[in-house]
């Protein structure tokens, strides 16, 4: 981290948010906002970086097949999203230590789709945009999905960064986010 600062002022945020929202959850949590934000940011490289195995099903076969799923994580920056990788962890994170907690964080998750038996089967991506606002000990999450045909619901989208962030958390000896509130529409 040691770079010059990038002096981006749209820097985990985008311009126009959507106000159609399929799923919103409140959380509530023990830890900083500066060590929710740079173990969230940690935690969705690692997604970016996983395949995780998912039924899927195809409109010409019966029933549901093996395959997979991987999450391409993109960061707010005014009228677009950056894709995560070391070098924006690493300038996300410059920028926490420089300026201090977002209070606000928008990111984009593009779904991708495989089905293992056949390469043959193209399987339409999803995406979701999310925003999470922050204050002292809890967050709002909001979710909308901007494309595709929800294969993974938008409440499983919150249920799964809620999974990947406690178990990071756990691992460092923090306590867990809970969940106060959740609706999906």
């Amino acid at each position: 981290m040691s770079q010059a600062l990038d002096e981006d002022p749209w820097l985990g945020t985008i311009a126009k948010f959507p106000t159609v929202l399929h799923a919103r959850a409140s959380l509530v949590y023990d830890v900083t906002n500066e060590t929710l934000q740079k173990t969230l940011v940690h935690c969705l490289l690692q997604l970016q970086q996983s395949i995780r195995p998912i039924e899927l099903s195809l409109s010409d076969n019966a029933g549901y097949l093996d395959g997979t799923v991987r999450f391409r994580v993109g960061v707010g920056s005014d009228d677009g999203f950056d894709i995560l990788d070391v070098s924006e962890e690493d300038r996300v994170l410059r920028r926490i230590l420089a300026h201090g907690v977002f209070h606000t964080l928008d990111l984009s998750f593009d779904l991708q789709y495989k089905v293992k038996s056949s390469g043959k089967h193209r399987v339409a991506r999803d995406r979701y945009l999310t925003r999470l606002t922050f204050q002292t000990g809890r967050a709002e999450l909001l979710v909308h999905h901007l494309k595709g045909l929800k294969r993974i619901d938008p409440g499983e989208m919150v249920r799964l960064l809620l999974e990947i962030m406690n178990a990071e958390l756990l691992s460092k000896g923090y306590g867990e986010i809970a969940m106060e509130e959740s609706r999906t529409n």
